[in-house]
């Protein structure tokens, strides 16, 4: 069967409205369910006609994610990331999938091709950072967190991490000042503002005991 050179593409934005929809809560139950079981097979039909259509792979990994089957939405980043190893998107997922399911190493390595392959991907070098932190490499992770936000300046999340990575090291002054400058950013951001506040409480209390040493 020929196929039109775009329809790959039909069928995963067809999928991907649908599995938007559930993800948004915008249908519930057995409508949902439907929904993703058609979602599924719009992605895999696009995968049919385009086997290297990453977008599809991602929309059934992100499905199979949710619904809590991580080792069969592994199957799906492996397979683009090994057909892909020189696409960044492709690699960037792939570690970020990693990540998800606590391989930091894992994903160190897919998130350092990525950056590689595109040395502008700021979100990459805030993925990067945040694998190096949840294996308690602060220095790493301040540096690829700074590199995010270097390279994106309005980066409220980056700058957040910043914070986070500081405060980890009661380094409370820096972790203040980037915990501010995420605010500012992203002024609704619940997160960050808890995060300030008890960072500020912690310097409060810091400045307690230094005066109770004195």
């Amino acid at each position: 069967m020929v196929h039109a050179p775009n329809s790959a593409r039909i069928h995963f934005l067809y999928g991907n409205h649908l599995a938007q929809e559930v993800k948004q809560n915008k249908v519930t139950g057995q409508e949902a369910a439907s929904y993703n079981n058609i979602a599924v097979d719009q992605f895999k039909q696009a995968i049919d006609i385009h086997p290297d259509h990453y977008e599809s792979y991602f929309g059934l990994a992100d499905i199979l994610m949710q619904q809590n089957m991580p080792d069969q939405a592994g199957l799906y980043y492996r397979t683009i990331g090994r057909r892909l190893p020189n696409v960044a998107i492709v690699q960037y997922n792939l570690g970020n999938f990693y990540y998800k399911i606590h391989e930091n190493d894992s994903s160190i390595v897919a998130l350092k091709k990525a950056v590689v392959l595109d040395p502008k991907m700021a979100g990459a070098y805030n993925s990067l950072g945040s694998a190096y932190f949840g294996k308690g490499d602060y220095k790493n992770a301040l540096v690829n967190y700074q590199k995010a936000a270097e390279i994106q300046p309005d980066f409220a999340d980056a700058w957040k991490n910043i914070g986070s990575t500081y405060g980890s090291q009661q380094e409370y002054d820096k972790a203040i000042e980037a915990f501010q400058k995420a605010l500012s950013l992203a002024p609704n951001d619940a997160d960050i503002r808890r995060f300030l506040d008890m960072t500020l409480e912690y310097k409060k209390e810091e400045g307690k005991e230094m005066a109770k040493g004195k």
